[in-house]
């Protein structure tokens, strides 16, 4: 679905129940033909009202770990990484979160693309606050100059539990 925003702006939704635990995983398949200029992926660890989040997004050649206080404002990125392309093929995409230290995790973010470790990105500040009330994910994708991120289909968000990251 071509976007025919001319500016660049974020879309999400978020998954209406939260998950029951600080320890997470999301998989989900991106296809279709994008651009170095738009982004598409999935939040991690948000508010209900989608606010303090981590996300993961790909574009066409790279990976990356964002954070964001809202949809409005400007990310941060924390971590990325470059991959073979992303247009038109479909790539498997797998993000995890392992916890908080106070719970046993290191407090890591991790990416995988196809099965294959892509990068990480350690929440040494404490930057996205967890439990109760910050365990809701979604979908996140990007438009900018009639462009929008790829598809993401097969989206599915689950608690780790005793799974190794």
């Amino acid at each position: 679905n071509p976007s025919w925003q001319l500016v660049a702006q974020r879309s999400a939704a978020l998954w209406t129940l939260p998950l029951v635990s600080d320890a997470y995983a999301l998989e989900w398949e991106t296809s279709g033909e994008t651009t170095s200029d738009v982004y598409s992926g999935v939040i991690l660890g948000s508010t209900s009202g989608l606010t303090n989040f981590a996300y993961v997004a790909a574009n066409n050649s790279s990976v990356a770990i964002f954070t964001a206080t809202n949809l409005s404002t400007s990310a941060t990125q924390r971590a990325t990484a470059g991959t073979a392309s992303n247009s038109n093929v479909t790539v498997q995409w797998r993000a995890t979160y392992d916890g908080p230290t106070a719970q046993g995790g290191t407090n890591t973010y991790r990416v995988y693309r196809n099965g294959v470790l892509m990068t990480s990105w350690t929440d040494t500040g404490n930057v996205i606050a967890h439990g109760k009330g910050n365990r809701f994910c979604g979908a996140l994708i990007t438009h900018f100059g009639f462009s929008s991120g790829n598809r993401i289909d097969n989206w599915r968000a689950y608690d780790l539990g005793d799974i190794a990251p």
